[in-house]
């Protein structure tokens, strides 16, 4: 290739750069990378490959996306399909939207999961007969044919609605919570016949399923359910430290708020964590079944490691439930899907909010959120929110029924998105 053909070559691609750059306007924007995923998306996790883990219910009988070559699972206490040729879990190839039917054996609707440093995904519990069940999937490239596998292991309770959190190691993980399982086990045991811990903060009736749970620096859990929050030495089992209860309304499932973990600072010498906790249903709604209850717009931000930790308010530009919080690569926090009224469940909530909003953990108060392009897709129950290596985020997944509905208010959603933030833009770059 002579040297005019190269400088023409290397134009043409800078050309193309720019174009897909100042495609990113000032609040972003959305592209539909998928248009049918064969499954509606429960749970996503993406894999160092970037490739992305989908799952969704065993029990909502037939998806869109059948097993390979005649596969079938047969599940004697499955209880829609005792022989079912469908799959429920995918890998998705964000490139170009491909994706791969999975093989998950027992119930994973409402588990729990969490990576190891090496890059396996452990997925625990889920309904019936996956209520103990521990599942491995050791990730591969787009064009693998990795899957999952089901351990012979049983947890020690049964776990649905549990979070689950990677301990120091890199090689152990805690699973927190759960419906009526106000305890904690670890993943693998840590003495042969090890069984279940309790934790008080989990007591009560309502309010307190899919607990927050984050790593603080000096190795202690912080852990929060309903309005309460506790330090817990994992170590020696003991609760070594209450917080001030959030003001406001309550945030776990069915109230259905979200939180992150703000980015550790070398300026603190990464020893100073705060945590965000967002939104919310009405208190009383999930009780009372109202779905017309407005959602929370409000915002705690806490200082888990000071020793005068309390609550510092404000509000979102909306109130939401169902929203997800993901950690940015510019260190802000984005919240995006979910409702505007109700809580958490199938037809429980209405109102979709289309706009996600970024939060800027070190603007001033008033300056912290920007409100950004809105989808033209409803994301409620059962979404979900990724981040790829490239800064793009995926969306999929909701579904509001029990089975999968086509029709309707809100009808199953197969498609899937990736938004493209604003810091993806041409002013970012150049």
């Amino acid at each position: 290739m002579n040297i005019m053909a190269k400088v023409v070559t290397v134009l043409v691609f800078l050309q193309a750069m720019v174009s897909q750059l100042r495609a990113v306007d000032a609040q972003g924007s959305w592209q539909i990378i998928q248009p049918n995923a064969g499954i509606s998306c429960m749970h996503a996790a993406v894999t160092h490959f970037d490739t992305i883990i989908m799952l969704d219910r065993t029990n909502t009988g037939p998806t869109q996306i059948k097993l390979p070559g005649g596969q079938c699972r047969k599940q004697r206490l499955e209880r829609v399909l005792k022989r079912d040729c469908w799959a429920h879990s995918v890998m998705m190839d964000p490139v170009n939207g491909a994706v791969r039917p999975l093989f998950v054996f027992t119930d994973t609707w409402c588990s729990s999961g969490q990576f190891f440093d090496n890059g396996v995904m452990v997925q625990t519990g889920g309904d019936f007969e996956g209520f103990r069940k521990i599942r491995t999937l050791a990730p591969c490239a787009a064009d693998g044919n990795c899957d999952w596998v089901e351990l012979e292991e049983l947890l020690a309770k049964g776990r649905w609605y549990s979070s689950n959190q990677l301990l120091q190691s890199g090689i152990r993980q805690i699973i927190v919570g759960g419906r009526n399982e106000p305890t904690y086990e670890f993943y693998p045991k840590r003495f042969a016949g090890e069984g279940a811990f309790p934790l008080a903060v989990l007591n009560g009736c309502c309010d307190n399923l899919y607990p927050f749970v984050y790593l603080l620096p000096n190795g202690d859990l912080w852990i929060f359910a309903n309005q309460d929050s506790v330090t817990l030495n994992w170590n020696t089992g003991k609760v070594i430290r209450t917080y001030p209860k959030i003001p406001g309304n309550p945030r776990n499932y069915p109230s259905a708020g979200s939180a992150a973990m703000l980015p550790l600072s070398y300026t603190t010498g990464f020893g100073t964590a705060e945590i965000l906790v967002c939104g919310g249903a009405a208190t009383g709604a999930s009780q009372s079944s109202d779905v017309s209850a407005p959602a929370s717009k409000n915002c705690g931000r806490i200082v888990a490691t000071d020793g005068n930790a309390f609550w510092a308010m404000e509000d979102m530009p909306f109130q939401r439930i169902m929203g997800d919080m993901l950690n940015m690569p510019n260190g802000e926090v984005i919240i995006i899907n979910g409702a505007a009224n109700g809580f958490q469940g199938w037809g429980m909530a209405g109102n979709p909010v289309l706009n996600p909003v970024m939060y800027n953990p070190g603007a001033g108060d008033g300056n912290r959120f920007t409100v950004l392009a809105e989808t033209v897709i409803p994301r409620m129950y059962h979404s979900t929110a990724s981040l790829l290596s490239d800064g793009r985020v995926v969306v999929a997944g909701s579904n509001t029924h029990q089975f999968y509905t086509l029709t309707g208010d809100f009808p199953t959603e197969f498609r899937v998105e990736a938004y493209s933030p604003p810091y993806l833009g041409a002013k970012k770059v150049f």
